[in-house]
């Protein structure tokens, strides 16, 4: 008994065990409009159903850091400025604001391909940083 309980402690000073962080869903929102805009023009798209889904923002949480599940998992930096909450992506990628205005949350999602650039206005259907 003394044999095993001297195995277990010092198993245990060698590898310590490291608490299992479970990720979480810390934004999920879904657009309304896009725009879409590259040197020549800019074009506003009222979004139907399918685009919708096909763009919605997706943020989870994985212990302290936060990745944009939507955007290549691209690891973000969480800023909180009074009702505001900014998710930066600091590859200088893009960002999401989060902001609470008349009784809803919404966000605006930014992001670029070169020097085109892609906007989200929507509505969050979860928020829990």
């Amino acid at each position: 008994m003394k044999q095993q309980f001297v195995f277990a402690l010092l198993f245990f000073l060698f590898f310590p065990v490291q608490p299992v962080l479970a990720k979480t869903l810390a934004l999920s929102g879904v657009p309304e409009i896009q725009t879409k805009s590259t040197l020549e023009e800019s074009i506003r798209i009222e979004m139907d159903s399918v685009k919708k889904r096909n763009h919605r923002v997706v943020v989870i949480k994985d212990g302290d850091a936060y990745y944009w599940e939507t955007r290549e998992r691209r690891k973000l930096i969480r800023s909180t400025q009074g009702p505001l909450t900014l998710f930066i992506d600091p590859t200088g990628g893009g960002y999401i604001k989060v902001i609470s205005s008349e009784g809803k949350v919404l966000y605006m999602e930014h992001h670029s391909q070169g020097l085109n650039t892609f906007t989200y206005w929507g509505v969050v259907e979860h928020f829990e940083p």
